[in-house]
């Protein structure tokens, strides 16, 4: 296993598979909202995500797949990350690395906001 992974912006390209792991049962267990969402509202909700200065969307790849998705949300002047891991990753052992449930703070490239960061650990990793 490749130990490396890399983050990319998310894209409306990712809808399909962002959808397909949002609706995983183990990932909709952890989640706040444990409702199946439907196509519609994914999508709906992907396009005002993207274009939201308070929150960032990436897919996070090992080899150049995708493995799960990592958002960061600011409000209250801190960071707030959620993270999920593939359902296939987590089969694979991709979610299972150290860096995933033991994350550190990251160094910023936005130097306009805060530099508070608050992490929640995800379930699924």
């Amino acid at each position: 296993m490749n130990e490396t992974i890399t983050l990319r912006p998310a894209t409306m390209v990712d809808a399909d598979i962002l959808l397909e792991w949002r609706n995983d049962p183990e990932t909709r267990k952890a989640s706040h909202n444990t409702v199946e969402v439907q196509m519609s509202d994914h999508v709906s909700w992907l396009s005002r995500t993207l274009g939201n200065p308070d929150r960032r969307l990436y897919i996070a790849e090992e080899n150049g797949e995708p493995v799960g998705t990592v958002r960061a949300d600011f409000a209250d002047g801190v960071w707030e990350l959620s993270w999920t891991v593939s359902p296939e990753s987590k089969r694979t052992g991709s979610g299972e690395t150290d860096g995933c449930c033991t994350s550190k703070r990251s160094p910023r490239t936005d130097t306009s906001r805060s530099k508070n960061w608050k992490y929640l650990v995800s379930p699924n990793c």
